[in-house]
């Protein structure tokens, strides 16, 4: 019987890997150093752009612009500390995050809106195009993930294809951002 089931472990294995290599990324896969257009779930629109650069081994995350005229003329009001009505445009919402593996994480994101700061977390796409960004309090099980997109420009209409399974004229994410920063809410209810 020990031998069978061995044999049945061995051979899952082996089966297994190929699948495996398939969906690992390359090594040293893409980068998430660039311009991210993030967009707005409640409306599905273009709402901003963060520009994600990194400095010694850890990355970060600034508002380069809005596309609503009034979010870029926008303050954070009720940020604390040194950014306490510092300008939208120009902050840095995401700190602190070390790459592990396929994964970013260790840091933390601004919520410019609401003013409070959430552990953060994020993995890009085979091809890099997409950046699915988990927000969250404690534990990642409480929080929700939003879907970045890749773009080389500032502007609204950069990238704005449509996805598979969305309406023709909308894109769909899984977390509102407010005020061209991502916006968490803490799970209700709980």
């Amino acid at each position: 019987m020990w031998f069978t089931l061995r044999s049945l472990c061995v051979l899952a294995c082996c089966c297994s890997l190929p699948a495996l290599e398939a969906q690992a990324p390359a090594a040293g896969g893409p980068s998430p150093v660039g311009l991210w257009k993030t967009v707005d779930d409640h409306t599905h629109k273009p709402r901003g752009v963060v520009r994600i650069y990194e400095e010694n081994g850890i990355f970060y995350g600034r508002i380069e612009t809005g596309f609503d005229p009034e979010e870029r003329a926008a303050h954070c009001e009720k940020c604390t500390g040194k950014d306490k009505d510092a300008p939208i445009v120009g902050l840095v919402i995401m700190r602190g995050i070390v790459k592990r593996g396929d994964e970013y994480s260790g840091g933390e994101i601004l919520d410019p809106e609401s003013g409070s700061t959430y552990h953060c977390r994020f993995t890009l796409s085979r091809e890099g195009g997409k950046l699915f960004l988990r927000g969250y309090l404690g534990v990642p099980l409480f929080g929700r993930t939003q879907t970045w997109f890749r773009t080389d420009t500032l502007t609204a209409d950069a990238g704005a294809e449509t996805l598979p399974g969305t309406k023709a004229s909308a894109l769909s994410t899984a977390a509102a951002l407010s005020t061209a920063a991502l916006s968490i809410r803490p799970a209700q209810g709980r």
